[in-house]
């Protein structure tokens, strides 16, 4: 997915990436991140803060991908 996120077909890549968002993958957080960085490509604010909300809300999310995720939501105009 990672690899497509610039090009891939958006519908195909966000069906790839939903088993990798639930709580028991260990790539959720990497999913969900992509999942965000697509919903933008795609024009889609809502949903691409959804994602990153989502990302923010695990206690136990790496600080790297909270630290994105906080970056984009203030770009967004949703952030803290």
């Amino acid at each position: 997915a990672q690899t497509n996120l610039d090009e891939g077909e958006p519908l195909a890549l966000e069906t790839r990436l939903e088993p990798l968002m639930k709580e028991e993958s260990v790539w959720r957080y990497s999913a969900l991140e992509y999942a965000g960085f697509l919903a933008v490509r795609t024009g889609d604010k809502e949903k691409a803060k959804k994602y990153f909300e989502a990302l923010l809300a695990l206690p136990d999310a790496p600080k790297d991908f909270m630290s994105r995720a906080n970056d984009i939501l203030r770009w967004l105009g949703g952030g803290a």
